[in-house]
């Protein structure tokens, strides 16, 4: 029974699981950079990537294993074709070429393997572990039938890596990286948080403080509600960036003199 009655229209707009998760993603980066409250913000991320979740299982692509296999994969693959080379590899930590190196021999034995056709699967038990890790916090927020008495280590709210790794669902469903997408991976790394940077926007983000980020979010991401015609206005980014540089060189020919 409704007490407040909807105006919608039945039947006009209709939303598949697809869409409502990329609504759910976009505005959970917007809360996230108005700064809104943080368990708020990680209902709608993990609603969001419950969503994409099931979407990726139904495609046999289950995120507790595809998303980091494919990562090894990708990386292998750059590898083998020449994009990436020893240097960029020792640069990522000790380790990472004899993490791959058993998928190198096999793409370079296998030079047809289409790596996008790869599943990777594993046990039900490291399944259960890795659902049950992202979304303790999600299923804390989401009852209290059965265990009203309980409490949250707000310590296991780590919103960051929610909307990180939902992004990356995303993108494994084909989905676009939209304006929010990357702006908050760039920032992940411009905040250090991420390494190995892909996005040429990091450069200019490096440039400002934390707050002004956060600032520069909220005037291109929050404010405007722009859909087809949206862009991110670097001007300030660049700006910042530009004089940093030029500060940085007047420093270093003040301590050469």
């Amino acid at each position: 029974m409704e007490i407040v009655k909807s105006e919608a229209e039945t039947g006009k707009v209709l939303i598949n699981k697809l869409a409502a998760a990329e609504q759910q993603l976009a505005a959970a980066i917007r809360m996230y950079f108005m700064e809104e409250d943080a368990l708020a913000i990680h209902s709608v991320a993990s609603a969001a990537h419950s969503l994409y979740a099931d979407l990726l299982r139904h495609r046999g692509k289950d995120p507790a294993f595809h998303i980091f296999g494919f990562g090894v994969l990708s990386v292998a693959k750059r590898y083998v074709d020449g994009d990436l080379t020893n240097k960029d590899l020792e640069s990522w930590g000790e380790g990472t070429l004899e993490a791959i190196q058993p998928f190198v021999d096999i793409l370079r034995e296998n030079p047809e393997l289409d790596i996008n056709e790869f599943t990777v699967s594993g046990s039900a038990e490291e399944a259960r572990k890795f659902y049950g890790k992202i979304r303790h916090a999600y299923n804390f927020l989401k009852h209290a039938d059965r265990d009203a008495s309980a409490v949250l280590d707000s310590a296991k709210i780590n919103n960051e890596d929610l909307l990180y790794q939902a992004i990356n669902c995303s993108l494994h469903l084909n989905c676009q990286l939209t304006p929010e997408k990357e702006f908050f991976v760039a920032a992940m790394h411009a905040f250090g948080k991420l390494e190995v940077p892909k996005i040429h926007l990091k450069w200019f983000l490096q440039a400002l403080s934390r707050e002004e980020v956060m600032y520069l979010a909220r005037t291109n991401l929050c404010y405007p509600r722009v859909d087809d015609d949206h862009c991110i206005d670097f001007d300030l980014a660049q700006g910042k960036a530009l004089q940093s540089m030029k500060d940085s060189r007047e420093m270093q020919g003040k301590a050469e003199g």
